[in-house]
């Protein structure tokens, strides 16, 4: 163990007064107000006291009193006893629970080095806000996964065996796989202690399903929407060791759970990065460095595997007809769609559409322009009848006017699910269309006695469609809507998300025959890679320009927010350091009290350690504050 240093809260001439017996120092991460006092500091352990690793403590701070956690433990003996003296006692134990251990510390430890976060911030985030009420319940949670001999099988038809040999593995699905029976398979292969992480709530419970087929249901469940007693229980489960496999969202990254091997459902997924302090990614490999096995489960690569040289290993091919089609008219897709239905068949069809509104866009009647807001963003219809609302900022607009020739009548240009689902409603007849959205999500849907199936889905609630047996018969036809608004837009992130997602949906595809429908033009990447299925192909030409300009993936981008007068003096401070003096590095103009700096993957630590330092510097100071944002999702 590294010997502690002795460090002290900043207030002038204070002196430890013991009154108890102490043979210990604490190091304790403690929760401080302002960024120069973040970090960890000494304390003398009372003999009485009932303290370990990842103790929740009451200490005195300065003048005040304040909590912390307990991140290290060392006898007074192998420190300087004259420093000793000088050190404050901790004043109590606030519960007598452990609420960490040394895995789940260096993860932490790994996130704040990696995204610039302070070490309490994310402990703070791991920890739940109550203590377990009464006895934890025993056994629900223990038990070993037996392996099956025919799940191996089944991984090695699909997948080969090279990918075991492989510590960082992506697996890319063909359309027409469920990844939650590829993902069952792989827990049911070997019997490593797995974390699953799953990018929405919604999707666990097919997983769930699924595995609860092959005969495991001993697994336990983490997300966002558990109380915080039932949090809480599960926290201390995990640290007694008594969990084999956690199912969860981005929250489960942080549970005191040190698996020998991650799942990740669709990396590059917007959910694994949610805007909230601390930020980091779940689905970053280099967070996961001490697992023995990182499996990335996608139906598409993201440019960020392709880039990272990560070993990518495809399910078998299968015979897809690919189709590209423009959503400009609705009524257009309508007559391609119809026109694939045989007479009297009972087809499924999924439309995968990214707007719920009822009008995502609106057209001026006199000039054909788009409305939009102040903002810039199109002004859209979120329900039948309502009022025309931003986009983006959500501002509404009661009597709206066209800013080109002030017109005041318009035209639904772009429709959302539901005015979707009205035009497929009234042109085809017979058929039976279903809405799926977060308001009205349906997991599966019984495949249609008579007629067609229709079901419009937003982006992560596409349902399964099952036969009166209850197994999976998939979809005949898939349309993808809205391509070309998603991957020719700048945004690096849309583009990484939509692929993703669009995948997903390819994947509940029927096994035996399939169409799908792309709203995107026949020359543009995307398309091709989803009539290929050869991703690392069609987007090369792609990747090499991004790999020539120095952009993501290949580089990392910080947004820094301030007043403007502080941001002119530090972007000028900037650039005569030597971080920035190099080729790939960059420094944006201000624009509306930020700036962008962009410097290669490989300085992302320097570039943190220099954002951090100027803001504790200015801490210390008492100066105008400023803050960063790793990575910004507008990119």
């Amino acid at each position: 163990m590294k010997p502690l240093k002795l460090k002290n809260p900043p207030a002038p001439g204070l002196r430890s007064s013991t009154s108890h017996s102490c043979n210990r120092i604490a190091s304790v991460s403690v929760k401080v107000p302002v960024p120069h006092l973040e970090g960890e500091y000494s304390y003398l352990v009372p003999d009485h006291l009932n303290i370990g690793l990842g103790s929740l403590v009451r200490i005195p701070f300065g003048s005040q009193k304040t909590t912390g956690f307990v991140t290290e433990l060392i006898d007074i003996a192998q420190q300087d006893q004259g420093k000793s003296h000088e050190l404050k006692e901790i004043e109590k134990v606030v519960n007598n629970h452990r609420w960490f251990d040394p895995g789940l510390l260096e993860r932490s430890r790994r996130i704040s080095s990696l995204y610039g976060g302070s070490l309490h911030s994310i402990l703070n985030l791991a920890v739940p806000r109550k203590a377990p009420e009464g006895k934890l319940q025993k056994g629900i949670f223990e038990g070993v996964i037996a392996v099956q001999e025919k799940h191996q099988r089944f991984v090695a038809d699909y997948f080969g065996t090279s990918w075991l040999k492989s510590r960082q593995m992506g697996l890319i699905l063909t359309p027409g796989i469920l990844w939650e029976r590829v993902i069952a398979s792989l827990l049911a292969s070997d019997s490593k202690s797995t974390l699953v992480l799953i990018p929405q709530e919604s999707l666990i419970n097919r997983l769930i399903v699924a595995l609860r087929e092959i005969g495991i249901s001993d697994v336990a469940v983490l997300h966002s929407s558990r109380t915080e007693s039932e949090r809480a229980e599960l926290h201390q489960l995990l640290l007694q060791g008594r969990v084999k496999v956690l199912i969860g969202t981005r929250t489960a990254a942080l549970a005191p759970f040190r698996p020998e091997r991650v799942i990740v459902l669709d990396a590059g997924d917007s959910n694994y990065r949610e805007r909230r302090h601390p930020y980091f990614r779940v689905d970053e490999m280099a967070m996961w460095q001490e697992c023995q096995h990182f499996l990335a489960v996608n139906h598409a690569p993201t440019m960020e595997m392709l880039a990272s040289g990560m070993t990518l290993a495809y399910s078998r091919k299968r015979f897809l007809t690919a189709r590209n089609v423009r959503s400009v008219n609705s009524s257009e897709l309508v007559k391609t769609i119809a026109k694939l239905i045989p007479p009297r068949s009972k087809s499924n069809i999924l439309v995968s559409i990214n707007d719920r509104s009822f009008v995502s866009s609106m057209l001026c009647a006199l000039c054909k322009n788009v409305l939009r807001c102040d903002c810039g963003f199109p002004m859209r219809m979120r329900e039948r009848g309502g009022h025309l609302e931003c986009s983006r900022c959500a501002k509404v607009i009661l009597t709206p006017r066209c800013k080109h020739c002030h017109g005041e009548k318009f035209l639904s240009y772009k429709g959302g699910a539901e005015k979707w689902a009205l035009t497929l409603g009234k042109s085809i007849s017979g058929s039976t269309v279903m809405l799926s959205n977060s308001d009205s999500y349906k997991p599966e849907i019984r495949q249609s006695d008579s007629g067609a199936l229709i079901v419009l889905a937003t982006h992560g609630c596409e349902p399964i469609i099952v036969d009166e047996s209850g197994r999976a018969s998939g979809y005949q036809i898939i349309a993808l809507i809205g391509g070309n608004g998603l991957f020719n837009s700048p945004s690096f992130t849309n583009h990484e998300e939509s692929r993703v997602r669009w995948g997903r949906a390819l994947g509940l595809l029927s096994p035996k025959d399939g169409v799908v429908l792309a709203d995107l033009d026949a020359g543009h990447p995307e398309f091709r890679a989803i009539r290929s299925g050869e991703y690392s192909q069609s987007l090369a030409e792609s990747l090499k320009e991004r790999r020539n300009l120095n952009l993501p993936p290949f580089s990392v981008v910080a947004e820094i927010r301030g007043e403007p007068s502080v941001l002119s003096r530090l972007r000028t401070n900037l650039e005569g350091d030597r971080l920035f003096a190099e080729k790939a590095s960059f420094i944006f103009p201000i624009q509306e009290s930020k700036f962008l700096v962009k410097v290669s993957r490989n300085r992302r630590f320097e570039l943190l350690q220099l954002l951090q330092g100027v803001i504790r510097l200015r801490s210390s100071k008492r100066l105008s504050p400023i803050s960063f944002i790793l990575e910004p999702d507008y990119l």
